[in-house]
């Protein structure tokens, strides 16, 4: 329709073009505006889910070093050197039997009976252990204790009952019979770093 056609329309029909125009210009709008802004707004939604995601990776990332370089610390410890070797109960059983009678024989104690300790499972490590029949004055024992102490292994004593005799004089250092539990730790397998790694 040209302009002139358009004015020799009634009014009424002028209206209604031009609302007929308007409402596809509006329209239009509706379905390129709406759509475009719906994009850019889910683009950035999806920008910041994404930057809060990476955020989150490289905390993680920055934080592997230092967990790693922990746990190389905690792996180097001294505690660790002061387990017996090896991750078989058996061998760290006799191990510790060896290590305990050298220490009685050391002191002149003599062994009356030994027999094994069923393992104690833990967490990292396993405990094995002998429970030992000594016959001991108090000052041999002080002395035994001493180097439990001072020894190397992790030793533990545990339900230690002591028997006095009876009588005995104030000139006296009497022989007592002590029966002990001794236990040593070993780790347990899965606790190595290599199999951590």
């Amino acid at each position: 329709m040209t302009v002139g056609q358009i004015e020799s329309l009634a009014s009424w029909q002028r209206r209604a073009i031009a609302l007929a125009a308007l409402a596809a210009v509006v329209l239009a709008l509706l379905l390129l505006v709406w759509p475009a802004t719906a994009m850019v707004l889910g683009h950035e939604a999806w920008r910041e889910d994404a930057a809060e995601t990476l955020a989150r990776h490289r905390a993680l990332a920055d934080s592997s070093a230092s967990i790693k370089s922990e746990l190389a610390t905690a792996e180097a410890h001294a505690v660790w050197g002061s387990l017996f070797p090896g991750t078989d109960t058996a061998a760290a059983a006799n191990a510790l039997q060896s290590e305990f009678r050298s220490l009685c024989d050391a002191l002149k104690v003599p062994v009356q009976g030994s027999a094994p300790l069923d393992p104690e499972v833990g967490e990292r490590l396993i405990g094995v252990g002998i429970r030992l029949d000594l016959q001991v004055t108090i000052d041999q024992l002080q002395s035994l204790l001493e180097r439990v102490q001072s020894n190397p292994h992790r030793l533990a004593l545990d339900n230690v009952t002591i028997t006095a005799p009876r009588y005995q004089s104030a000139e006296q250092n009497p022989t007592l019979q002590v029966q002990v539990e001794v236990r040593g730790f070993i780790r347990k397998p899965e606790a190595r770093t290599g199999a951590a790694s």
